[in-house]
């Protein structure tokens, strides 16, 4: 099973908002606090989806569309 990071970034590489979304909500509903949401999910991903661009793995308007979703 991929890890709630792993899928949060997919969603926010393809541009679907409303996926990246249920992700965070199924993180409250496993009772995790917004502090850790910040720091275990959304940090995570954007370390993970900067990673992937300086690999070449995504290209850098891959990562400016996944850290813009993740922020609106």
């Amino acid at each position: 099973m991929k890890s709630q990071v792993q899928k949060f970034v997919g969603y926010l590489l393809a541009g679907d908002q409303d996926s990246a979304w249920e992700v965070v909500l199924e993180e409250i509903h496993q009772g995790k606090n917004s502090l850790d949401i910040y720091e275990n999910l959304i940090t995570t991903a954007m370390r993970v989806t900067g990673d992937m661009w300086e690999e070449n793995i995504i290209s850098v308007a891959d990562e400016h569309v996944a850290t813009i979703r993740s922020f609106i």
